[in-house]
């Protein structure tokens, strides 16, 4: 299901970028400066590069036969070929961490999903595989928001970890159905793994912040269709009515960012 879901998000990407690219005049110049869209398209240089280590754990060697069976990264690396021209190769794979993580390393250009997440997942959602999926594939494109970054020395105004959410869920919430439950699992996630400790020195958001944002930007996106997350008490009303222009900015600006990169 995972792999359905990204593949839905690729394509939504390539609609989006679609849909800037009509508005755009190409120039007779040159190539664009870097993070700036002119219409130019980059040339394409590079492929993600699936890998599988090895894991020791038995619980971890489990969840490694699983995803090698269902090609798991195989697929996820065609898919990204498909819609990203890259300007070198970058490694996507699974790997034994240690921990429950998935993280992108600018200095290896390599993208790496830990074994240890999947259980860490299961154990969270109480086994529910569709929360799982879910919540995975937000991380999955959270971790890809910091590659496309780095390797497109694109401009990220603000905390990059907050500009990484901004495009997962951009991504998740234009694949419209099991894409757009995603969002909801991933905000569910960040809910159920909150403390109530407050580190404010963590590069990343805290966590019931994250949840608000996120799901701030799916009501944003489509107030009507969202309405009951507003309506239910979920999201304060205070925060909804700014929850469209949100959408509407983080939208115009990672497709316009994205442009010269994303294949037709």
């Amino acid at each position: 299901m995972a792999v359905v879901i990204i593949l839905g998000g690729l394509v939504a990407i390539g609609i989006l970028v679609g849909e800037e690219e009509s508005s755009l005049t190409p120039t007779s110049t040159g190539a664009a400066p870097t993070g700036e869209s002119t219409g130019e398209k980059a040339v394409d240089k590079g492929d993600f590069k699936y890998f599988y280590s090895s894991a020791g754990d038995p619980t971890n060697q489990a969840i490694e036969a699983a995803a090698r069976e269902s090609r798991l990264v195989e697929e996820i690396a065609s898919g990204l070929n498909q819609a990203f021209a890259l300007p070198r190769d970058v490694a996507i794979g699974m790997g034994e961490c240690n921990e429950p993580n998935a993280f992108y390393s600018p200095a290896d250009k390599q993208l790496v999903i830990c074994y240890e997440l999947f259980a860490f997942l299961l154990k969270v959602f109480e086994q529910d595989t569709d929360k799982v999926a879910g919540s995975l594939v937000f991380i999955i494109f959270h971790e890809l928001g910091h590659a496309v970054i780095d390797i497109y020395q694109l401009p990220a105004v603000g905390r990059e970890e907050d500009a990484a959410d901004q495009l997962a869920a951009l991504v998740l919430i234009s694949g419209g159905g099991d894409e757009a439950q995603s969002v909801l699992a991933a905000a569910e996630f960040f809910d159920r793994i909150s403390t109530g400790e407050l580190d404010f020195a963590d590069e990343h958001s805290l966590n019931q912040q994250r949840v608000y944002n996120i799901l701030c930007w799916l009501f944003g996106s489509n107030p009507q269709k969202y309405s009951s997350i507003v309506t239910s008490g979920v999201l304060p009303e205070s925060r909804a009515q700014r929850c469209p222009d949100e959408y509407n900015q983080l939208e115009r600006a990672w497709t316009k960012l994205l442009a010269p990169y994303v294949k037709s």
